[in-house]
């Protein structure tokens, strides 16, 4: 993670990216999702993490609906329920 060029986010910010509650926001900090740090007691969360976030969420549905392959190439493009 490049702190010099990372932006702070609220965690506001982050639900409106992610589109959930802030209170799952808060939940995914807790559990260690993100990167983040109380800045005066208000919880900050690094972007890159959340970017991160979405490219871990993102590959392990790819994973799951065999869209990717195991190794990181992309699969076939067609979901592992609809072969045959």
């Amino acid at each position: 993670m490049d702190q010099n060029k990372d932006r702070l986010l609220r965690p506001d910010q982050v639900a409106d990216r992610l589109a959930v509650h802030v209170r799952t926001v808060r939940r995914l900090a807790s559990e260690g999702q993100f990167f983040c740090l109380m800045v005066r007691g208000s919880l900050r969360i690094w972007e890159s993490s959340v970017t991160a976030y979405l490219r871990r969420q993102e590959n392990l549905f790819q994973l799951e609906n065999g869209i990717l392959g195991t190794n990181g190439t992309t699969g076939t493009g067609v979901f592992a329920s609809e072969k045959e």
